[in-house]
């Protein structure tokens, strides 16, 4: 938000009451990660005369594609387009460096808002239509987090063997083998280290969605729904609130071992 505030004038609400007064001095409406579905749903719900000013609405939750679409008929309806912006980043302290925003719209609202967008500091892509960086932002989230239990498997059974996580993690990482799993948490497994600080729960939940973006497409992603289960089952056994880096203790007591002292 600092960064905006920087480049733009920025008024901030809660919630859609609060929403409407403002909406008259506004240009761009932008729903962050946070923003509940409800939230989503009344706006699409709105009049033009509700929008006020308000020619764009960026999305930056995770939501099902399949809804984005949906959202963007409503909102047309109103002369309002939609920027579906994601952004992917697994800890705050990583951003901008480490992160994406993913997005999908028509070349012209996308051209829009991308000064803004670019001022939030993560690398901007444009994929294509409305949808698609929701799409985008599901697809990445799976890929790192089927990366992330593959590490994490390859290491228990590696150190099992007698091969120690610094080792591993150095050929691992000037190999083939080489991924955000093995450069990012590989290093980290038995520290303590925190490496990201997204809810397990969360994850289980970008999994289901991404599972059903691919059924749609008659494209079944075997290999993570099975991580996606794996997910739920962690998260089941954990405190909300929990990560990945919480349930290292689970998985070492599944693998009877323990990296080190934390």
């Amino acid at each position: 938000m600092s960064r905006l505030r920087g480049a733009f004038h920025v008024k901030q609400v809660a919630d859609v009451t609060s929403l409407e007064k403002i909406a008259p001095d506004c240009d761009v409406l932008v729903l962050g990660a946070g923003a509940g579905q409800d939230f989503g749903d009344q706006a699409a719900n709105w009049t033009r005369a509700t929008f006020g000013r308000i020619a764009t609405v960026i999305d930056q939750r995770v939501v099902d594609p399949e809804r984005t679409r949906e959202f963007a008929v409503a909102l047309q309806r109103s002369g309002v387009a939609l920027v579906d912006a994601p952004i992917h980043c697994e800890k705050v302290e990583e951003f901008p460096q480490l992160a994406a925003t993913l997005c999908g719209s028509s070349h012209d609202a996308f051209a829009s808002v991308k000064p803004l967008l670019e001022a939030m500091g993560a690398k901007v892509i444009h994929f294509g239509a409305s949808g698609t960086g929701h799409a985008a932002r599901l697809l990445v989230g799976a890929a790192a987090t089927c990366n992330r239990m593959a590490t994490c498997e390859g290491a228990a059974a590696g150190f099992a063997n007698g091969l120690s996580i610094a080792d591993m993690a150095m050929v691992l990482n000037r190999s083939s083998g080489v991924n955000s799993g093995t450069e990012r948490v590989l290093p980290h497994l038995g520290t303590g280290g925190r490496t990201t600080e997204m809810p397990l729960a969360d994850v289980a939940e970008e999994m289901r969605l991404v599972s059903q973006l691919a059924m749609r497409a008659g494209a079944p992603l075997l290999l993570a729904n099975v991580v996606g289960e794996l997910c739920r089952s962690l998260a089941n056994g954990l405190a909300d609130g929990a990560t990945f880096d919480d349930a290292v203790a689970l998985m070492e007591k599944a693998a009877g071992l323990r990296y080190g002292a934390r």
